[in-house]
This record gives structure tokens, C-alpha cells and sequence, in this order.
């Protein structure tokens, strides 16, 4: 790695001029929706390329035209990377002569973004291995959001303490400084490294935080990434995945979080800061209906048990999620009757279906189901469970087929008689 490279030098650079190298087609002259894509190589560059878990900056290349003493047309430049040790700038336009001066201009605003969320990669993975001793198994930053895999799992607790630590060192507004050690300075520092290392070494350090092996490109300050948050966590690998956002991508997300609050909040006539309780006490009361009603749908079940005492019973039912729909299959088959199958409506001729029975062998029906109609889903013994697609007339005509005495219940209609 050279880093002695303009974006290594001067990561806050945005212009620069150089002598075009090479240009070459780019996968035997692809195009896309602003022209063919060419390889250009430049004698020296502010684009950083890809690597270490960050994007290749993008920009745009001119060329001195000495014919008219002027710069070119702005050619894209969409993406940037190393191929057969050398940097590449992918750009979209004409073949480009070797030789050529050239002007680059990076798009800085997405590289700002970047640097924002490279540095608060490091805060966070400094804080995490000092609080909690785990290491920072994988880390990428993309177009939205920036992942962390380490190789523990936090709990919330954790993540709390961390995303404050890592806040309170924004606020301190730390230099973030950069260390070329030479070897024998190299085997007295503690640093982390997800590989051994030959070569010059480049460490990037927050004093009191991090020491890190490192080729992105970074802030000079903490205080510059703004804010941290952690968004998201989730259970990966034996360890855990952080999403996070820093910067203008934590403003941005917390402006989109306000303006659905504010949304909300004139809908249900409520303050934003007020709207958890309001919402959730419909769902509380939503949750005590359900209750009560699969209360009397198991006493409906049992009268219907006792005053018909059929071998099995086809209930159709509009008004059951799924849990309910298993919950009334497992309760009835314990308590009331023998074999049980219910259908609710999902669509027009789509029904969800659950299968029931105490110690018998449901897999006749199901076989029989999916010869005449089609059939998603499957089970064993005495309970199956998917969605098929029929009329309610079709699945009526194929229970009064089978030679049990099968009972019919609608819950939306008057019973019918067989």
C-alpha cells in the first residue's frame, strides 16, 4: 500500500490534477446509461479505492483540451479500486488518451459521510474490546448503514454503556492521529489487526480509545462524526451484528423517526412523546378480546362436541390469525373432539388451513386435499398445517366425501345442516 497517495496525504482534498497513465475498456466495453465504462489510471489521485470494509470514492474527471484552452465535460467517475497493484477509476464516457492532464474532483459529501462513519467504527471497536474484551470480526460501511460483527454477544445493557462511551468521546473532540511505527516500535504497541501484516504499517489512534491497524480514510477530530447510534443488534455467528449510524446518517434517521412521530401524533391526536401508551392500550385491549373470544369459541366447541358428538368438525372462520387458528386447532382436539380442520379466508379461493386430531393419522386428508386442489403446506401424524386453493364450496363437497361423519360450522353464517 502507498501512503504516500494524495488521500492518505490530504484526506479533506477535493481537486486535484494529474497525467493520465492508461485507459483501458472495462470488462470488453460495458456500458451503462452514461456511456461505455473504461479503466483510467492516473499518475496520482485524491479518490481513495476500495478497501478495508469502505466504498471506492466517486467523482468526476476532466481533460485539458489545448485546442480550446479549456476543461472538458465532466466525465463520472463511478467507482474506484486496486486490480493488479495498481488504482483503477472506473469512468463512463469517451476513450480518454494516455497522456492527457486531467482534473479530478471527488463527490467529498459522500467521502465526508464515509470518514464520519470509518471514525465512529473505531470508537466503537475501541470501547467494545477495552469494556467487553470482544474483537471486530468484520466491518462495512455501504450506501445507507455501516454493519460490526464482534465476536461476542452484548446484551442491551452493553450497548448502552458503549453507544455513551462513545458519545462522551465525540463531545471530548479527540485528535485521531496517524502512525507509520517502525517495526521494532510496531512489536511494543498493543493494537488490533484482523491479519498479520507485512510491511509498513499504518495505525490510526484515538488517544485513551483505540489503536488500530488501518488504510481508510478518517477525520482529524472525534467531534466531527457528530453523533453515534447504534440502531440495531442482532445475534450473528456465535457473536453479535451492530447496525449503526454516525454523522449525517444519525441526523438523517433521526429526522425520518421525528417526522413519523409528527405523522402519528396528528393522526391520533396525541403528543409525539405521549404516543407509546395510547397505542399500545388498543393492542392491550385487542389482546383481552382475543383472550375472551378464544374463551367462547372452546365453549362453543364443547356444546357443539356434546350436542352433536360428530367424528369430526370443519370449522370455516373469518376472524382467526394464525396462533388463534393453532391454539383453537391443539385446545379442541385435547378437550372437545376427536379431529378438527379449520379454514380461514385469506383471499378470494385461499384459505389458511390447520389440521388437527388426537391419535390419528391426519395424512389421508392432506393427500387427498392436494390431489384435487392446490396445496401449500404439510405436517405429520395428527397435525398439518398450510394454504390451499379453493372455493368454499369445493373444500365443502370434498369433506361430505369422506366417510366420517364430518360436522360443518361457519362462524359468519347459521350452522349448516349435513
Amino acid at each position: 500500500m502507498d501512503f504516500t497517495s494524495l488521500f492518505y496525504q490530504e484526506p479533506y482534498r477535493k481537486e486535484f490534477e494529474a497525467e493520465l497513465l492508461a485507459c483501458r475498456p472495462y470488462k470488453e466495453k460495458q456500458k451503462n446509461d452514461k456511456g461505455e465504462l473504461w479503466e483510467v489510471e492516473l499518475s496520482r489521485s485524491c479518490f481513495y479505492p476500495e478497501g478495508g470494509g469502505q466504498p471506492g470514492d466517486r467523482g468526476k474527471l476532466r481533460i485539458w483540451q489545448e485546442k480550446d484552452n479549456c476543461w472538458s465535460e465532466a466525465y463520472p467517475v463511478l467507482d474506484t479500486y486496486y486490480r493488479e497493484n495498481r488504482q483503477w477509476h472506473l469512468i463512463a464516457g469517451p476513450e480518454l488518451a494516455p497522456g492527457s492532464k486531467i482534473k479530478g474532483q471527488i463527490d467529498f459529501e459522500r467521502r465526508f459521510t464515509f470518514m464520519q462513519q470509518h471514525t465512529g467504527e473505531h470508537l466503537i471497536s475501541g470501547f467494545a474490546r477495552q469494556f467487553f474484551g470482544v474483537t471486530n470480526v468484520g466491518f462495512n460501511i455501504n450506501e445507507t448503514e455501516m454493519t460490526l460483527d464482534f465476536d461476542k454477544f452484548l446484551n442491551e445493557e452493553d450497548l448502552q454503556r458503549l453507544e455513551n462511551a462513545v458519545n462522551e468521546a465525540v463531545f471530548q473532540n479527540l485528535p485521531v492521529e496517524v502512525l507509520y511505527p517502525s517495526a521494532d516500535e510496531l512489536e511494543e504497541l498493543d493494537y488490533r489487526s484482523k491479519k498479520a501484516l507485512e510491511g509498513q504499517v499504518r495505525l490510526i489512534r484515538i488517544p485513551g480509545v483505540d489503536l488500530c491497524a488501518c488504510c481508510g480514510t478518517h477525520l482529524i477530530r472525534t467531534g466531527e462524526v457528530g453523533l453515534v447510534k447504534i440502531v440495531h443488534s442482532l445475534a450473528y455467528k456465535g457473536g453479535v451484528r451492530l447496525t449503526a449510524y454516525c454523522g449525517r446518517r444519525a441526523l438523517a434517521d433521526y429526522r425520518h423517526l421525528a417526522e413519523e412521530a409528527r405523522t402519528l401524533s396528528q393522526a391520533y391526536s396525541v403528543e409525539a412523546r405521549k404516543l407509546v401508551p395510547d397505542l399500545l392500550r388498543p393492542l392491550e385491549q385487542v389482546a383481552e378480546l382475543n383472550k375472551e373470544l378464544s374463551c367462547r369459541q372452546q365453549q362453543l366447541l364443547s356444546l357443539l362436541a356434546e350436542l352433536r358428538q360428530p367424528e369430526g368438525l370443519l370449522w370455516l372462520d373469518s376472524g382467526l390469525d394464525k396462533s388463534g387458528q393453532k391454539n383453537l386447532a391443539k385446545w379442541s382436539t385435547t378437550h372437545a373432539i376427536s379431529k378438527i380442520f379449520i379454514f380461514v379466508p385469506q383471499g378470494e379461493e385461499i384459505y389458511r388451513y390447520v389440521f388437527a386430531a388426537q391419535d390419528f393419522d391426519l395424512a389421508p386428508y392432506q393427500a387427498v386435499m392436494a390431489e384435487r386442489f392446490e396445496v401449500r403446506g404439510g405436517g405429520r401424524n395428527g397435525f398439518f398445517q398450510g394454504q390451499v386453493k379453493a372455493s368454499e364450496g369445493d373444500l365443502l363437497a370434498l369433506f361430505a366425501e369422506f366417510a366420517e361423519d364430518i360436522y360443518v360450522y361457519k362462524t359468519l353464517n347459521q350452522p349448516d345442516e349435513e
